[in-house]
C-alpha cells in the first residue's frame, strides 16, 4: 500500500469536491485487494456522473418575455461603456434588432449556458434575467449585445435607460450574439465591489 503522505509530491491539484471524496475513500474505504488507483477512478466516475452534465434549465434561469428591451440607438454607446466590465470594442454602428432577432436570441441562451456549465467555466447565478439589447456593427459585423441583470430595475425604465450597477457581481453580465451564425461570444461579468 502507498503511504499517501509521501506521494502528495507532484499530485495535479484536485478540486475540492474530489479532495474531498478521496479523503473519505483514504480513511473510511479500504478495500482489501483493490488497488488505490481502481478506487480512485470509481470516485472520479461517481463525481462526473453526480456533476456533469450540468443543466442550465435545470437551475433556475428564466428570462421573462416582460424582461426584454430593445434600446434605442441613442443609448447604445452608453450600453457599451459599462462601469465595471468589459464590452465590445471597435463599434463602428448601432442597428436597432427586430423582435425575431431578439426571439431567436433569447431561445439559444439556455442552451449557450448549458454549454458553458459543461466545459467548466463560470456562469452567472442561476435565476431570473431581465436584459437591454442594442444592435452592433464590429469590423463589418451585425451583433447584437446583450446586458442581463436581475429584475428589480424597471423603476428605471430600462426600455429607455442603461442599467448599468458598478461593481454589481455576476448578477450583472454581458454577451453578444451573431444572428448570423446564432452563436454566442465575449461572456463578462460585473467586479465585485
Amino acid at each position: 500500500m502507498i503511504d499517501r503522505r509521501k506521494s502528495k509530491v507532484g499530485r495535479p491539484r484536485l478540486s475540492t469536491v474530489s479532495l474531498f471524496w478521496f479523503g473519505i475513500l483514504e480513511r473510511n474505504c479500504r478495500l482489501e485487494g483493490v488497488p488505490a488507483l481502481v478506487v480512485r477512478a470509481i470516485v472520479m466516475l461517481v463525481v462526473f456522473v453526480c456533476i456533469c452534465p450540468v443543466r442550465a434549465e435545470s437551475d433556475g434561469f428564466s428570462f421573462p418575455m416582460q424582461g426584454r428591451n430593445i434600446l434605442p440607438l441613442s443609448e447604445g454607446k452608453r450600453l457599451l461603456h459599462p462601469c465595471s466590465r468589459p464590452a465590445p470594442k471597435h463599434v463602428s454602428v448601432y442597428w436597432e434588432p427586430t423582435e425575431k432577432d431578439i426571439d431567436e436570441l433569447d431561445k439559444r441562451i439556455l442552451p449557450y449556458l448549458t454549454s458553458i456549465a459543461q466545459s467548466g467555466l463560470a456562469l452567472p447565478p442561476a435565476e431570473s434575467y431581465d436584459r437591454q439589447y442594442v444592435g452592433i456593427v464590429v469590423k463589418g459585423k451585425k451583433l447584437i449585445y446583450v446586458n442581463l441583470f436581475p429584475p428589480g430595475f424597471r423603476q428605471y425604465d430600462p426600455a429607455h435607460e442603461v442599467i448599468d450597477i458598478c461593481d454589481g457581481g455576476p448578477r450583472h453580465w454581458g454577451l453578444v450574439f451573431d444572428p448570423k451564425n446564432k452563436t454566442f461570444s465575449d461572456l463578462s461579468f460585473s467586479n465585485l465591489g
